[in-house]
């Protein structure tokens, strides 16, 4: 079996594997709050990348300087993002929340604009402008007045991973990616500390089904697919590993319906087909800014992953 192919079967496992992280989620909450569901995850997810490094003897110590962008994209990537669409799956279905963490491209290109002053082109401004549509349309289809709250975090949660994107990406230079996925999960387990004591654990209610679905949430979506994700992303580079990404609200959609009997309503479903064709042309605009300044060889290295 060529690397390619490999390659492509890690994406299509990815995609699945983390459209399906949407119900677990949803289901590992009846016990685990928010805040205390991605603290244990990273907790394990953490250790299980440092036994396996020191296995593997590649086991790598960050220079002092490092520490901060490391630290500040452990927050963003990780206690951010999770306490963000954690506390979004608590509010709103897992359809929705898995179509609107597909907006993070659209926002990733305003940070483009910012950072390295690119210009938003015409096909990026109607890309812009056909997502919002899509997302209105939705919204539009659920109890928007009961769930607007769950919709401001899942977007806050697309505006962390977007940023974290950015502040990850000079570490892809120095150090590997599971070495950076290690720190980054330690970090951001740092971050929730502190709030925890807000949150809620309800340790009576735990059974087989729930430990089942934490076990996947923690080996599969957030050791493994961590790992599939970026061996696929080097072989293919960004643009095509960022596509596949558009098949989780698909998945996502299949799981929720099987397990959890959601369903979209038409308008929702069209709004959603009109989310995930614009943010196909985003990701394109994206990779071609990204190539202009980026050196040949490193633009396979500018989108960090520890989502899901």
């Amino acid at each position: 079996m060529s690397d390619k192919v490999k390659a492509y079967i890690g994406l299509t496992s990815t995609a699945m594997f983390w459209g399906a992280s949407f119900v677990s989620i949803k289901i590992c909450m009846e016990v685990f709050g928010p805040l205390y569901l991605a603290f244990y995850r990273y907790i394990f997810t953490s250790l299980i990348i440092f036994f396996v490094l020191k296995l593997m003897k590649k086991l790598e110590k960050i220079d002092r300087k490092d520490i901060f962008r490391m630290a500040a994209s452990g927050i963003t990537g990780v206690t951010m993002y999770f306490a963000f669409e954690n506390n979004a799956v608590l509010k709103i279905s897992s359809n929705e929340a898995s179509i609107l963490i597909g907006t993070i491209p659209i926002f990733s290109l305003i940070f483009n604009r910012f950072i390295y002053k690119s210009r938003i082109t015409l096909r990026n401004f109607l890309s812009i402008a056909a997502s919002i549509f899509g997302i209105y349309l939705i919204i539009g289809g659920a109890s928007f007045s009961l769930n607007v709250v769950g919709y401001v975090f899942m977007i806050m949660a697309a505006v962390s991973w977007s940023m974290y994107q950015f502040l990850v990406k000079p570490l892809f230079e120095k150090y590997s990616h599971m070495t950076i996925t290690m720190y980054q999960s330690l970090f951001g387990v740092l971050g929730f500390v502190p709030f925890l004591r807000l949150d809620y654990m309800n340790m009576d209610q735990m059974g087989p089904e729930i430990m089942a679905h934490f076990i996947f949430l923690t080996l599969i979506c957030s050791a493994l697919c961590t790992y599939l994700y970026l061996y696929s992303q080097e072989i293919l580079g960004i643009n095509i590993a960022s596509v596949f990404l558009n098949l989780i609200p698909v998945f996502t959609f299949v799981f929720s319906f099987i397990i959890l009997n959601e369903k979209l309503s038409l308008i929702q479903t069209v709004g959603a087909l009109i989310v995930i064709v614009a943010v196909s042309c985003v990701k394109e605009e994206i990779a071609d800014s990204a190539r202009k300044h980026e050196e040949p060889g490193e633009i396979n290295a500018a989108k960090g992953c520890l989502v899901e």
